[in-house]
């Protein structure tokens, strides 16, 4: 690994998070009582996260190679328990 100016470890958090959130959207969708429009609405959801996620690898590529960053341990950055956001705030 080089010793770069991006916040690999972050980042590598944020592949891990997406790609957990992909299975989990994955698995909803074998949900035999989806309608067909949720089962489409989830299908979108994971092709945003799958093309969110090559993304990051594209940014990362940068620094390093996207197998490396994939496979090795990256030390973790630190970040909060609970980031702040305001997302609860607003209304759907």
């Amino acid at each position: 690994m080089t010793d770069g100016k991006l916040p690999l470890g972050i980042l590598k958090q944020a592949v891990m998070k997406l790609d957990s959130a992909n299975t989990d959207i994955k698995d909803a969708m074998a949900d035999e009582d989806l309608t067909p429009d949720d089962t489409e609405a989830l299908s979108q959801i994971s092709e945003v996260l799958q093309n969110t996620e090559a993304f990051l690898y594209s940014i990362v590529s940068k620094e390093m190679d996207e197998d490396e960053f994939a496979n090795e341990d990256v030390d973790m950055d630190e970040i909060s328990e609970f980031p702040e956001s305001n997302i609860l705030d607003t209304n759907v």
